[in-house]
């Protein structure tokens, strides 16, 4: 992975292969779920929930990957809605 260190956050500017792990924030108390597809919603994935800010993206699923194609992943809350998001070229 390539990237770099903003306001004490690490920022993804690109891949060398996809993630095998998303780890990121969670409040106490909550949990959280990523969200991941491509521009066009043809791919899509979604973990299950997570208290840790960790979540293992499956070998199954980087399989489905696609060079030259971006990807979006998308922290949510237990309602869906937006906490974080990212993009993944």
């Amino acid at each position: 992975m390539r990237g770099g260190a903003q306001n004490g956050l690490w920022r993804p500017s690109g891949l060398v292969a996809p993630p095998a792990e998303f780890v990121f924030p969670v409040p106490p108390g909550e949990t959280r779920r990523v969200f991941m597809h491509d521009a066009d919603h043809r791919y899509t994935w979604t973990s299950p929930p997570t208290s840790t800010g960790r979540v293992a993206f499956p070998a199954t699923e980087r399989q489905r990957l696609q060079k030259g194609v971006d990807y979006y992943w998308t922290v949510v809350d237990d309602s869906g809605a937006e906490a974080q998001k990212f993009r993944v070229q």
